[in-house]
């Protein structure tokens, strides 16, 4: 009967000692649909794992839409575009320096962090703010209020107190009473809209994310 030589290697762990057995070809013919379907799970299964891990290293910020980064600049100073800096906070989002460095220092197109003013020249341009404010929640963002979801409520705590210290609901003052304002509006996050009941809400839902086009 015709044999083949192949190494045993192939059947052992990656590290085993190789020793040559002699098997029958109708071994490999028999086998061969069993041998390729192995073949074709362990790739997959690695393209699985590969595919995985670049999900997992994503950059995935839940439910910071441009809609709740539009009511946090509101919160912050009525979204003011001109708001220079005072007591050590900065632009529309009223940011401080150490929010920003938190943040990982971004800066204007082709700036450089470590320039004197590049800080203050970020904060007070309201799309270089928004960057800022984005980065800063993929370093803090979680569920603050324990409520189980991450939200625009959660943000506008870690916004308020800091990323340490979120656990603390908001004060009552001017912050707290424009963000109540703006949330119902703009707190369009998937559990809502998963339990709207009416068409209402999915249409202010819609009409506050076009007006946050204008951010």
């Amino acid at each position: 009967m015709p044999t083949t030589t192949v190494p045993l290697v192939m059947f052992l762990r990656p590290d085993a000692s190789a020793k040559m057995v002699t098997f029958p070809v109708w071994f490999f013919w028999n086998n061969s649909e069993a041998m390729l379907f192995s073949l074709r799970s362990w790739v997959l299964t690695n393209v699985l794992l590969a595919f995985l891990v670049f999900i997992c290293s994503a950059v995935f910020i839940s439910n910071l839409s441009p809609a709740c980064v539009r009511c946090l600049c509101e919160a912050a100073t009525e979204c003011n575009n001109t708001f220079a800096c005072v007591k050590g906070y900065c632009g529309p989002f009223y940011i401080s320096k150490i929010y920003w460095i938190d943040a990982g220092r971004p800066v204007l197109d082709e700036d450089d962090p470590e320039r004197t003013r590049a800080y203050e020249d970020c904060a007070t341009d309201i799309t270089c703010a928004a960057r800022i404010l984005e980065a800063y929640m993929v370093k803090y963002g979680r569920d603050c209020n324990g409520d189980s979801v991450t939200n625009c409520d959660d943000y506008a705590r870690i916004h308020y107190h800091g990323g340490t210290k979120c656990e603390s609901p908001l004060d009552e003052n001017t912050f707290s009473r424009r963000y109540s304002r703006c949330r119902p509006a703009f707190q369009c996050d998937a559990q809502r809209l998963h339990s709207a009941s009416n068409v209402s809400l999915l249409v202010s839902c819609i009409s506050a994310s076009t007006f946050a086009l204008y951010l």
